[in-house]
């Protein structure tokens, strides 16, 4: 395979890869404004009832740091198992 075939798979591949990334950057802020959009009328109804803004914004924060917690409780652990498993 000649140098400028080499370089302009290189090119692709680096385009495929960026594409693939901001594809998944995009999925993740629908996925983290799914929550709040599906949950728009119940947000609507706590502010009627006199629900402050503040703390709505508390619920879904919680809610927010408990996935984080959970995923770290998961995640910390499995990494630290897998990698002293890992033989160099």
């Amino acid at each position: 395979m000649k140098w400028w075939q080499l370089k302009k798979r290189d090119a692709d591949l680096e385009r495929e890869l960026r594409s693939d990334l901001e594809l998944e950057k995009e999925e993740q802020r629908e996925r983290g404004a799914y929550p709040v959009n599906r949950r728009t009328g119940e947000i609507g109804i706590r502010m009627a009832l006199g629900a402050e803004p503040g703390r709505i914004a508390r619920m879904f924060l919680c809610k927010t740091l408990l996935l984080v917690a959970c995923g770290l409780a998961v995640g910390v652990p499995s990494a630290a198992f897998v990698s002293s498993r890992i033989e160099v």
